[in-house]
């Protein structure tokens, strides 16, 4: 069964139109004038009402999510036909420990979707920032290798297998957080409500502890690299509806690695970085500027090419946001944000990765008003290098179809500003 979905994929990765809109998303990164690009980017919640956890066949723990993966490149093709770019590719993570920022942390997630769980700070005092240690990464090998073996065993020879993933947003992010952003790090450790008032009374603990975080990050970085742990991100990975770029586009470009082609060791220089401050959506440009953006500045430079911007409103922000980040390409501008403000600060200088609201898109469902409201947006961003991302469709309502026609409806009105 694993085998004649792995034969379906390689068949869909043959088809010329891949080559067509590879091309389109490398002249988009590269900010040539192509038409607005089209991403329709399900979150595993809402794969599970097209594709349910009861109707997958296989038992077995590893290869069970190739089987997932392998549906969902076939259900793209046929229903939902974005932009996403479909490989014959397969990646097995390298397996690794990485220790935690300090012993015996609590993590605010419950396993369950459908509960809460209590939030429980480590850095209860401000001297408890002396507690904190850098995490520590020890790369498994041997076991790694056996689960090669394994998927080899059964795809090596219709499909592409290879060991280790693209290094992206969400690399080893139970641990080191959404992208190299370091804010949410702090915010996971210290708690939020505790950061925002050390923010007025103790300016001098969230630089302390800011400048601990990233230098924490850079070894962790400096280990990736020295492990050989880094793989190159200039390609059509997506995993679990986020890429390199994090809630953003894809990463294919012919920028990366800088000299084209893939050097024998691969390092930070030749990646995508990603970051963004969504936690401080309600903090002051200023405030972002002072205690965020400086630390976060450190880590991008390390990057070819860096993506900012998650969630959150810029809309008195991007100056700041673009004056600090070095070699800056993409910028997300959220449902929250301004389309016009960021139209005008932004222009045809960035990448631009719009999130329409999902429930204006998904959830209410009217195709006039979905019509009309992309119209709006291109008008707007006419000048733009516009993505269009949508996201955090935690829902299809029970209609796993109006995923398909939303992209149809999408692709339709992006001709129309080819």
């Amino acid at each position: 069964m694993l085998r004649d979905l792995a034969l379906r994929v390689s068949d869909i990765a043959r088809h010329p139109s891949w080559g067509l809109k590879t091309a389109l998303w490398k002249q988009k990164n590269s900010l040539r004038r192509v038409r607005p690009l089209i991403l329709c980017s399900l979150p595993d919640q809402a794969w599970r009402e097209i594709i349910p956890e009861r109707s997958l066949r296989t038992q077995d723990p590893l290869l069970r999510k190739y089987e997932w993966e392998l549906r969902k490149r076939i259900y793209r093709w046929e229903y939902l036909k974005d932009d996403e770019v479909i490989t014959d590719r397969i990646y097995v993570p390298v397996r690794r420990q990485l220790t935690d920022w300090i012993e015996g942390r609590v993590r605010p997630y419950s396993e369950h979707a459908d509960r809460a769980a209590a939030f429980c700070p480590s850095i209860i005092r401000h001297a408890d920032l002396g507690k904190l240690r850098f995490p520590e990464l020890t790369p498994d090998w041997s076991g790694s290798r056996a689960d090669l073996e394994a998927v080899q065993g059964v795809f090596g020879d219709i499909l592409r297998v290879e060991l280790g993933e693209p290094y992206y947003a969400g690399t080893d992010s139970e641990v080191m957080g959404w992208g190299n952003s370091l804010v949410d790090i702090l915010c996971e450790l210290r708690g939020m409500e505790n950061l925002y008032y050390d923010l007025g009374l103790e300016r001098a603990f969230v630089h302390d502890a800011m400048e601990f975080v990233m230098q924490g990050t850079l070894q962790y970085l400096d280990a990736m690299e020295r492990e050989n742990l880094l793989r190159l991100n200039n390609n059509e990975f997506t995993l679990a509806s986020n890429t390199p770029l994090g809630s953003n586009g894809l990463g294919l470009t012919d920028e990366l690695p800088g000299n084209r082609s893939e050097p024998a060791r691969i390092t930070t220089e030749h990646l995508w970085g990603y970051m963004q401050a969504q936690e401080f959506a309600g903090v002051s440009p200023e405030m972002l500027e002072e205690t965020i953006l400086p630390y976060q500045a450190r880590i991008a430079s390390r990057f070819g090419l860096n993506c900012y911007g998650c969630c959150e409103s810029n809309d008195r922000k991007w100056d700041r946001i673009v004056r600090h980040i070095p070699k800056l390409r993409e910028l997300s501008v959220s449902h929250a944000s301004d389309l016009r403000i960021a139209a005008e600060r932004l222009g045809g200088d960035y990448v631009f990765s719009w999130k329409p609201h999902p429930v204006e898109m998904i959830t209410l469902f009217n195709e006039d008003r979905i019509r009309a409201t992309l119209r709006k947006a291109f008008e707007i961003t006419r000048d733009c290098h516009v993505i269009v991302c949508l996201r955090d469709t935690q829902t299809l309502q029970g209609e796993p179809e109006r995923a398909a026609r939303w992209t149809r409806i999408a692709l339709e009105v992006s001709e129309e500003f080819a």
